[in-house]
């Protein structure tokens, strides 16, 4: 997330140029958000559990649909650097 968002708001930057408490700060907070998450759940109730389920489902599709179309227009050379 944090490099998709550096490239698009600066101008032909290199892979390791996005700097390393950048990478650090987008760590902590990924943490911090995801134990919130797991200590509300059980007084968020059943509804919630069925939302954060069909997120992750569809989440897992839509990667798996990014991927097909990368195949199919023959993006399936892994040895080449994409960046």
């Amino acid at each position: 997330m944090n490099r998709l968002l550096f490239h698009t708001t600066s101008a032909d930057v290199s892979p390791d140029s996005i700097p390393q408490w950048a990478i650090q700060v987008t760590a902590i907070v990924s943490v911090i958000l995801v134990t919130i998450l797991c200590v509300a759940t059980p007084s968020l109730g059943t509804h919630a559990a069925v939302v954060f389920t069909t997120v992750k489902v569809c989440a897992l599709v839509s990667r798996f649909q990014c991927s097909s179309l990368a195949f199919l227009r023959g993006f399936t050379d892994i040895n080449v650097p994409h960046f």
